[in-house]
């Protein structure tokens, strides 16, 4: 049995892991493009489980951003600041007022 936070741990280990190979890949990517010019009407070839790994990427990439966004919307801080939390009371006062 492992205690309850190993599992986050693991987790969030794994999600670093993931960010430390896009980053090499990106800067693997820059090196490369130094050398594009010499290569350039070569054929590429991507293997079929590069392409998978690249698509579950981008699919991780997306669930990341849909995940910030829900934060973004769902944070209460913010609320407070830009007064949106209290624009639902305005609008019952006004139509208080008019009745």
């Amino acid at each position: 049995m492992q205690p309850k936070y190993i599992e986050n741990l693991l987790k969030k280990a794994k999600e670093r892991e993931q960010y430390r190979e896009i980053v090499y890949e990106k800067k693997i990517a820059k090196e490369r493009s130094k050398d594009d010019h010499i290569y350039a009407n070569k054929d590429k070839f991507v293997t079929e489980a590069y392409r998978k790994k690249l698509a579950e990427r981008e699919r991780q990439m997306e669930l990341e951003r849909l995940r910030e966004l829900q934060e973004e919307r769902d944070d209460v801080s913010s609320c407070f600041l830009n007064f949106s939390y209290f624009l639902p009371c305005f609008h019952i006062s006004v139509v208080n007022l008019d009745s």
